[in-house]
């Protein structure tokens, strides 16, 4: 550029330089200034990441243009107008790797569950190698249209795999920018001949707009459900109480039980030894009675024996004995007896003979009495 500027201060000094002269000629001058508009119109400057394009209007022959200062001194050569090319849009010729970005119109899509849904993303992208027989043959074209076009038709696909609940930013961001999904989406931009390659997919503000109807269903869902987990908070939060509670009241009654029993086996105790004192104590009132009576008996049994003494010493036979002794058993059993009528025998029928008792101050006793007619 400093060098252009340069020749074209040269340039203007020798024309100068030529009017001050006045015994210069005008055809001299005429031919300084036409060769000093060739040649300006002979050098094409070309900003940094753009082309310009040359067709020659002979031959029809394209020359490209990269950036820097370029001498092209056919003046035959035709520049092409950007806004005359598949390039409009973008107002100039990009060169290869010159980034660009994208702005596609806001699109209808439905999600894999049919909510309908508006899509407004934006495509940072990088331009790839173009020839210019492609640009020449695709004049009526539009490259930022066809861009956009491809971009929307790979969102809808996009959108139609994920349902609803997950069209949020951070989960569209990452899915959208994934490598597999990029690779489709430069597929599809190769195939329309957009010379473009998608680096980075973004989502612009409010880009992705659900159905209302949907959207507030969706909150009242999402309210009632919170509400729903705020109860069930609640209610586990009673549950832990209540459980406590069965808890301490359980340990309470196993306290309580542990206390009873503890208690009651020490009624058992004392009991066991009670009723082992009272069993100790009858037995040994069964033992004294036994005693009692042992001694009863045998003084009674003495007391008998003398009697039989006597009385068989009085004259009374064993025999006779026995049978007064069986009387005297007879007599004791009805003695006892209650509700029952008695019937008077005489003796004989008992196979007894009459006796006489006698008894005085020392001693007592039965005489036998013959039997006779009396």
């Amino acid at each position: 550029m400093q060098l252009l500027i340069q020749l074209l201060v040269m340039c203007l000094g020798v024309i100068a330089t030529l009017f001050n002269f006045h015994s210069a000629s005008p055809t001299l001058v005429i031919l300084a200034v036409v060769v000093l508009l060739v040649f300006i119109k002979a050098v094409y400057y070309v900003k940094p990441s753009e082309r310009r394009v040359l067709i020659s209007a002979l031959d029809g022959t394209t020359r490209t243009l990269d950036t820097g200062i370029h001498w092209a001194p056919n003046p035959f050569m035709i520049e092409q107008n950007p806004a005359h090319s598949s390039w409009r849009v973008f107002k100039r010729f990009p060169e290869a790797g010159t980034r660009l970005h994208i702005d596609p119109k806001p699109t209808q899509v439905h999600t894999s569950d049919s909510i309908s849904a508006t899509a407004d993303v934006s495509l940072d992208c990088v331009v790839r190698d173009w020839a210019v027989g492609s640009l020449i043959k695709d004049q009526s074209g539009c490259i930022h249209t066809r861009a956009c076009t491809t971009v929307n038709q790979w969102l809808t696909e996009q959108m139609s795999e994920i349902p609803a609940h997950s069209c949020t930013y951070g989960h569209l961001n990452q899915r959208l920018n994934s490598p597999e999904q990029l690779d489709s989406l430069n597929a599809m931009l190769a195939s329309a001949f957009t010379y473009l390659q998608a680096v980075k997919v973004v989502i612009d503000p409010n880009g992705i707009a659900l159905a209302p109807s949907w959207v507030r269903q969706r909150d009242e869902i999402h309210q009632k459900r919170q509400l729903l987990e705020e109860q069930e908070k609640v209610l586990a939060k009673e549950v832990v109480l209540a459980r406590m509670e069965r808890t301490k009241q359980q340990e309470e009654n196993q306290f309580t039980l542990a206390a009873e029993r503890q208690r009651t086996e020490h009624e058992i105790e004392r009991s066991k030894l009670e009723l082992q004192a009272e069993i100790d104590a009858a037995a040994a009132r069964a033992d004294s009675e036994l005693l009692k009576m042992k001694a009863k008996h045998e003084l009674q049994d003495a007391r008998e024996l003398e009697r039989m003494k006597k009385l068989v010493s009085n004259g009374l036979t064993q025999e006779q004995y026995c049978r007064l002794a069986l009387a005297q058993v007879h007599f004791d059993a009805m003695a006892q007896t209650q509700g029952v009528k008695y019937l008077s025998v005489p003796p004989h029928l008992l196979g007894l003979s009459p006796m006489a008792f006698n008894h005085d101050a020392n001693e007592e006793g039965y005489q036998h009495v013959p039997s006779g007619p009396s």
